[in-house]
C-alpha cells in the first residue's frame, strides 16, 4: 500500500515543528502505554492534554505538570489516569515513569514505559 504524503501537507509541516512533533511522539508513546494495557486512548486528545500540563514548554512535566496531566486524562477517561486521580496515586505514577530520577517526566521515559 502506498501512502500519498502530498495528500497531507498539515502533517508534515507539524513534524517540522519541534514541540508539535514532541508532543505527536508524546502522545504516540502515550497511546502504546494505553493499549498494551488494554484501554483505547485518543492520541490527539492525549498531545492536547501533554501541551496544556507542560506549563513551561520544555517538553517534560514537573510534580505538578504531571498532576495536571493526569487530570486532563482522567477528565478524558484516557487510559489509567482516572483511578490514579481518584486513588491520589501520583507520586506514585510520577516515581515510576521517572526512570532516571531527575525530577521529570519527559517523553523518553513515557516511551520507554509503553515498550
Amino acid at each position: 500500500m502506498l501512502i500519498d504524503y502530498s495528500a497531507e501537507p498539515s502533517l508534515i509541516s507539524t513534524l517540522k515543528r519541534p514541540a508539535l512533533s514532541l508532543a505527536l511522539s508524546l502522545a504516540l508513546a502515550l497511546t502504546l502505554i494505553t493499549f498494551s494495557q488494554g484501554v483505547s486512548a485518543s492520541t490527539e486528545q492525549t498531545a492536547t492534554n501533554f501541551m496544556q500540563a507542560d506549563a513551561n514548554g520544555d517538553g517534560a512535566l514537573t510534580r505538578g505538570e504531571f498532576k495536571t496531566f493526569i487530570d486532563l486524562n482522567a477528565s478524558f477517561n484516557i487510559g489509567r489516569a482516572k483511578m490514579v486521580r481518584d486513588r491520589g496515586l501520583y507520586d506514585r505514577a510520577f516515581g515510576r515513569l521517572d526512570a532516571n530520577g531527575d525530577g521529570l517526566v519527559s517523553s523518553v521515559e513515557l516511551q520507554n514505559a509503553g515498550q
